[in-house]
C-alpha cells in the first residue's frame, strides 16, 4: 500500500504567519530520514524543505523539538506552529490544516509475514484476528487498530 507523505507548507498567499518576521514549525521526532530531532531543534528531509523555501523570503525558520506528535499536532491545530513537516493527510487533519497539492517525497508502506505464513491481504479487515506490530506514528494504521476487535 502506498501512502503519501505531505508537506504542509503554508504559503505567501494562504499563511496566516505570513509577515512574522519568524515561522515555528516542528514535526515527528522520530521519522527519519524526514524528520527527527537532535538536541532540541528538528532536523530532516522536512526541515530543509522549509527552510530552503522560506531562505530568500527574509523569513527565519525555528524548527524546534515541541515534544511527543500529539503534542505537535495540538500546537498546528491551536496555532501555535506555522508549519508541520512529515505529516499524514487526513480528513480530520483538513479541518485544521492547509496542505500542498504536491507531496515533496513518498513513504511506502508494507506488510511482510515470515516465508510460509502467507495469506491474502486486500483489504483492513483481511488482518483482524492477525497479530503485528506497527510503528504508532502511522495514521494510517492507527485507524485500522482502532476498528479491529482484537487490538
Amino acid at each position: 500500500m502506498r501512502l503519501t507523505v505531505v508537506l504542509l507548507l503554508m504559503f505567501c498567499f494562504v499563511c496566516p504567519a505570513w509577515g512574522q518576521e519568524e515561522l515555528r514549525t516542528s514535526g515527528n521526532v522520530n521519522y527519519p530520514p524526514s524528520s527527527w530531532a537532535h538536541k532540541g531543534e528538528m532536523l530532516g528531509v522536512g526541515a530543509e524543505v522549509v527552510r530552503a523555501i522560506f531562505a530568500d523570503r527574509s523569513v527565519s525558520v525555528v524548527s524546534r523539538d515541541v515534544g511527543p506528535w500529539a503534542r505537535v499536532q495540538y500546537l498546528a491545530q491551536t496555532g501555535k506552529l506555522d508549519i508541520v513537516t512529515t505529516i499524514y493527510r487526513t480528513a480530520e487533519r483538513e479541518s485544521y490544516l492547509l496542505y500542498t497539492s504536491m507531496p515533496y517525497m513518498s513513504d511506502e508502506n508494507v506488510i511482510f509475514v515470515r516465508k510460509g505464513n502467507e495469506f491474502s491481504f486486500k483489504t483492513w479487515e483481511d488482518l483482524v484476528g492477525r497479530m503485528g506490530g506497527v510503528w504508532s506514528a502511522i495514521a494510517t494504521v492507527w485507524s485500522w487498530t482502532r476498528s479491529s476487535k482484537n487490538t
